[in-house]
């Protein structure tokens, strides 16, 4: 199935998703299964090799029917360019096919209380100790990150941004899941807060000094690109809406269509 096909399979359930607070597992795992996350990935990572343009019109089907939906694969996709970029061998072989396959659910934690446009003012630490790396901080808005199962986290490393894999089930990580917001209510938002979190030295991704000039800009490079596309769909199906409405409302005995200010 194409991404526009999938896309009308389920815009009879978008609304509902947005009025539950969640696009379901089972759609999640079936997007994962038709090759949609991280779906611009080499077939040697696991990815179905999408071009740009291929990337960007699947955003577009999603965005015209579900933002979530297209939040999804934008967060899932982010996470997955930046560790394709700057990540080892092992982390690649670790984490993109996982991504990939939607065996793994990515966040991208980098918003905090006092850092959201200005992303070098972040507070969240990363202390280096014997092969072992130690986070604490508090990360919010997370995209999909109250059933993210790894977060791409910056944080900053002896005055220096650094980026760290960290584990949702690392002890010490607590998920608070966001309700309430004015759109992307099936987006899964959720603030995430680290307390003293270790993981090993190895998910550590790109050397220190490079997490927000390198791996963050790389994984909002992409972020950027998959949000444009959809919203291009988004104002598509807003545009094919209004105008199916105006040439069926009448007013007066007149379509609003026949009005010369419509």
């Amino acid at each position: 199935m194409d991404s526009a096909a999938f896309a009308d399979s389920v815009r009879p359930d978008a609304a509902d998703w947005d009025a539950r607070g969640a696009v379901p597992a089972e759609v999640v795992k079936a997007v994962a299964h038709a090759g949609f996350l991280a779906a611009d990935l080499p077939a040697s990572a696991g990815g179905a090799g999408r071009t740009p343009a291929e990337l960007g019109e699947l955003c577009a089907d999603f965005g015209g029917v579900c933002s979530s939906l297209r939040a999804l694969v934008t967060v899932q996709g982010m996470v997955a360019a930046a560790v394709l970029r700057w990540g080892t061998d092992g982390q690649r072989a670790r984490w993109l096919p996982a991504l990939a396959r939607g065996d793994v659910l990515a966040g991208f934690a980098a918003t905090e209380p006092g850092a959201g446009s200005d992303l070098s003012a972040v507070t969240t630490s990363a202390v280096r100790e014997a092969g072992r790396v130690r986070v604490r901080g508090r990360k919010l808005w997370v995209t999909f990150g109250e059933v993210a199962d790894v977060f791409l986290v910056l944080a900053a490393c002896a005055g220096r941004p650094v980026t760290v894999l960290v584990e949702a089930g690392r002890p010490g990580t607590t998920v608070e899941p966001v309700r309430g917001q004015l759109g992307m209510r099936a987006a899964r938002l959720a603030h995430v807060r680290f307390d003293d979190v270790t993981v090993p030295a190895e998910n550590l991704l790109a050397p220190p000094g490079f997490g927000l000039s390198h791996v963050v800009a790389t994984a909002l490079d992409h972020g950027r690109f998959t949000v444009a596309w959809g919203c291009a769909g988004l104002a598509e199906t807003c545009l094919r809406t209004a105008a199916g409405h105006a040439a069926d409302r009448v007013q007066g005995g007149t379509r609003l269509a026949d009005l010369q200010a419509v």
